[in-house]
């Protein structure tokens, strides 16, 4: 528990003190993609420390071209793209994993040490709960782009009745460096804050519960109703496989009475 304390109050001050500077700094903002910004710059460069960095050239160059291939910095016209739109999520996405049910009760901590309970948000919000797929031996940089495009819409996400809690699943060591990449994605887009709590699972109890363990934790979005009922549920196998930020805002919109 101490080790774990400290690991938190170190995390919290990483988090404190990111700055506006993307990961390995320079470049104009049309330069900047969501992998640099995620893993820095020169994570690219031969025998670079970056991702995958351990694998075979033939092996590693797989992995990142699964990557690539999802992150646009340029729309078809060639104009360059804001960091957090470079990531195409999957519209109208529908439920994939069972709903209806109660959720059971669960507990957290964010990232300060603090207990969040879901039941605490039972009769005054409906919950985006989202489920990172924390360091799978690498910051996901699908994670921190869909982290990002959360923050962004976070005020039509609120409209809508919604809450949004974001679960980083495993040791909270790297959690500072993700909250960063996140940050750093956002701030080429305004004002850099993530109006949410990053929530900690650090014994994948959570994880388990919700069925969705991958290396850690499959890419895995729910709605939780003011009753504390999912309504709806999203589990991706691959990092891309979520519903786009318009999907969740009409699933949300779905639980408000009309006006």
């Amino acid at each position: 528990m101490t080790r774990n304390r400290a690991i938190l109050a170190s995390t919290l001050a990483a988090i404190l003190l990111a700055g506006c500077s993307a990961p390995g700094g320079g470049g104009s903002s049309s330069t900047r993609s969501v992998l640099d910004l995620t893993w820095g710059w020169g994570w690219n460069a031969v025998g670079g420390t970056g991702p995958y960095a351990d694998q075979t050239p033939a092996m590693r160059e797989r992995h990142l071209a699964y990557y690539r291939e999802r992150i646009r910095t340029e729309d078809r016209n060639g104009t360059p793209l804001a960091p957090v739109e470079q990531v195409q999520f999957l519209p109208g996405a529908e439920s994939n994993a069972p709903t209806g049910q109660a959720v059971e009760p669960a507990s957290f901590v964010d990232v300060e040490g603090r207990p969040v309970r879901l039941e605490d948000y039972r009769g005054k919000r409906n919950l985006v709960l989202v489920f990172t797929r924390g360091f799978p031996g690498y910051l996901c940089p699908l994670c921190t782009s869909y982290t990002a495009q959360i923050a962004h819409r976070y005020r039509d996400i609120a409209a809508a009745g919604g809450e949004v809690l974001l679960v980083f699943p495993g040791s909270p060591e790297k959690v500072g460096e993700f909250v960063k990449a996140a940050r750093a994605i956002l701030e080429e887009s305004g004002p850099g804050a993530l109006p949410f709590p990053v929530l900690l699972d650090v014994d994948l109890k959570r994880v388990d519960a919700f069925g969705i363990r991958g290396d850690l934790a499959r890419p895995s979005t729910f709605i939780v109703d003011r009753e504390g009922k999912v309504r709806y549920a999203f589990v991706g196998d691959q990092p891309h496989e979520r519903p786009d930020l318009d999907t969740l805002l009409a699933e949300l919109k779905r639980l408000e009475p009309a006006k």
